[in-house]
C-alpha cells in the first residue's frame, strides 16, 4: 500500500474504531502509525486490507482487530484465491478436451426467435410465449462462452444447467418440448 492508501485507511478505521484510532491523535502518533501500516500491508491494495478488516470484524467482539491478526487474514485471502484460480485453471483444461460444441462449451440459442419476440414485446404485440417464438423461427446460432470464469458455476456447479449431464456421454443437441435446445446423451 502507498501512503496515501494508508491515510485513507487510517480515517476508514477512525470512522469504525474511534476509541482506538482517535482523530485526536498527534501529528508523530499519526505519522508513526502510517509507517506501522505501510510496512505491515506492503504489497496488499486498500480494498484488499478492508475486506479483511470486514471479515475479521464480523466474528471478532474484541474492538479494533489487532494488525497482525488482519495479516493474517490477509495471507489467508490470498491462498484461498490462489487455490481457487487453480481449480478454475483445471476446470478450464478439462474443457479443452471437450467437442468444439458441448454444452460446458456454450449453447445454441435461438437468436432469431429471441429477436422477433423482443420486438413484438415492444409493440405489444405477443403472438404466444417464447417457445412459439422458437418453434416459428427454429434456426439456431452457437455461442461460446465469452468468459469462461464468469460462466463456472454454470459449468462446474453440480446444480448448474448441465448437471444431469455429468458423467454421461455427450450425444450433440437436441429440441426439447418447449422447443428450446438441450443436450441429449449418447445412445452406448
Amino acid at each position: 500500500m502507498s501512503i496515501d492508501e494508508c491515510a485513507k485507511l487510517l480515517a476508514w478505521l477512525q470512522n469504525i474504531f474511534p476509541r482506538q484510532y482517535s482523530a485526536k491523535m498527534t501529528n508523530q502518533r499519526r505519522d508513526d502509525l502510517l509507517d506501522v501500516l505501510e510496512s505491515a500491508f506492503d504489497g496488499y491494495h486498500l480494498d484488499e486490507v478492508q475486506t479483511a478488516y470486514k471479515a475479521i470484524i464480523k466474528t471478532y467482539e474484541g474492538g479494533a482487530p489487532d494488525i497482525s491478526m488482519v495479516r493474517n487474514r490477509l495471507q489467508t485471502m490470498r491462498q484461498e484465491q490462489a487455490s481457487e484460480q487453480e481449480s478454475n485453471r483445471q476446470a478450464a483444461n478439462r474443457r479443452q478436451d471437450l467437442p468444439e460444441h458441448h454444452p460446458y462449451n456454450g449453447c445454441y440459442t435461438h437468436h432469431e426467435a429471441y429477436v422477433h419476440y423482443l420486438d413484438d414485446m415492444r409493440h405489444n404485440n405477443l403472438q404466444g410465449k417464447f417457445p412459439d417464438y422458437c418453434r416459428r423461427y427454429p434456426a439456431v446460432v452457437w455461442k461460446p462462452w465469452a468468459n469462461p470464469d464468469l460462466n463456472r458455476y454454470r459449468i462446474d456447479d453440480p446444480k448448474g444447467p448441465w448437471h444431469y449431464m455429468k458423467g454421461k456421454p455427450y450425444g450433440g443437441w437436441t429440441t426439447n418440448e418447449n422447443g428450446f435446445c438441450v443436450p441429449k446423451v449418447a445412445h452406448q
